[in-house]
């Protein structure tokens, strides 16, 4: 029995110097503290935008993100004076956002709403800059979006009935009705539909 307990005590104490040995060498390869600290560095350095292209999808990034933080200010949390602030940020840094018609129209309507006549210096912008705009038209006319989807469905219907006699082989009748729809309507969001077929 003094043998086996021997040899167990023998087993037991390779063992401990093994794993003794083994902590050693893991403490020996552990990166120190400053390696640790060159490592976070070469990764935030990696993380800055030095070429010139990085650079500007990094704006684009940031543009993007103060159009939809204000979105989510105005529209999710409900709380305009952050939309408005966070609108205003992005039109002084990015002046050539292509959100700016959309940006303008809402800080009218979020201005007029904290207090009234707040909101005209934009709407005096969008009107002035950006006359063809959807938004500068609902400024002009409230009824703008359902006069517009109405005329929408009148031309979708007569789009409908000169694709079918294209179809059916007469032309002249489909380019009748297209030139007809194109002449007679106002520009709506379907009427690239229209060009389209009279090509």
């Amino acid at each position: 029995n003094w043998r086996r307990n021997k040899t167990l005590v023998n087993r037991m104490s390779d063992a401990l110097a093994q794993n003794e040995s083994l902590e050693d060498n893991a403490e020996a390869n552990a990166p120190t503290e400053e390696d640790q600290k060159a490592a976070h560095r070469q990764e935030f350095f990696s993380q800055i935008p030095f070429s010139e292209e990085a650079r500007a999808n990094a704006h684009m990034a940031i543009e993007e993100a103060y159009y939809t933080l204000g979105n989510i200010y105005n529209f999710n949390l409900e709380e305009p004076q952050n939309a408005k602030e966070t609108f205003i940020t992005l039109l002084d840094k990015y002046p050539d956002t292509s959100h700016e018609p959309e940006v303008l129209y809402l800080l009218y309507i979020i201005s007029n709403n904290l207090q009234p006549q707040e909101g005209d210096p934009y709407k005096e912008k969008l009107l002035s800059e950006f006359p063809n705009s959807t938004y500068a038209k609902t400024i002009r006319n409230p009824n703008y979006k359902q006069e517009s989807e109405a005329l929408s469905a009148e031309l979708q219907k007569l789009y409908a009935t000169a694709f079918s006699a294209y179809k059916s082989g007469t032309y002249e009748l489909a380019d009748s009705l297209l030139s007809h729809a194109l002449n007679n309507y106002p520009i709506t969001d379907f009427t690239d539909n229209l060009t389209l077929l009279q090509i």
